[in-house]
């Protein structure tokens, strides 16, 4: 009985210390979790928001266009916004729409994608070639 009651109390103590050790990890992991937290609102408050700014829709005549240099794909058309992924030169794009945000003008764009995942963001107007543009280029070029 009395080895019995040795064992038990052994194996309770066992016990007892590994929550210690599990209840010590996780107090660590939250100590973590709040000060990236903290490190996260700071950045955001420091941060331009969304619902501040003024989006004018342009006219535009062309519904094809061609990256002219290497290029991001915004979130948003604005330059502070995250990034979708980078967009190679020379990739042939769908024209959405031309807007004219804080005295830029955009394009949100298409680009070719079987996943259709970030597939649809914004550009900045001078890193698009549109139809439009390579025609008179192309005449331009001819005249001379």
């Amino acid at each position: 009985m009395t080895i019995a009651f040795l064992t038990l109390l052994i194996s309770s103590g066992g016990y007892l210390f590994y929550l210690l050790q599990k209840l010590d990890m996780q107090r660590k992991y939250i100590i973590t979790l709040s000060s990236e937290n903290q490190r996260l609102r700071k950045i955001s408050l420091n941060t331009k928001e969304l619902n501040n700014i003024s989006i004018e829709i342009l006219d535009f005549y062309s519904t094809e266009g061609v990256i002219k240099y290497d290029t991001k794909l915004y979130f948003a058309p604005v330059d502070w916004s995250p990034s979708l992924c980078r967009i190679k030169k020379s990739t042939k794009v769908t024209l959405l729409e031309k807007a004219r945000v804080e005295s830029r003008n955009w394009y949100h764009i298409e680009i070719p994608s079987s996943k259709r995942i970030n597939s649809r963001g914004w550009v900045v107007s001078e890193d698009i070639l549109t139809v439009e543009e390579k025609n008179l280029l192309q005449e331009k070029y001819n005249r001379t």
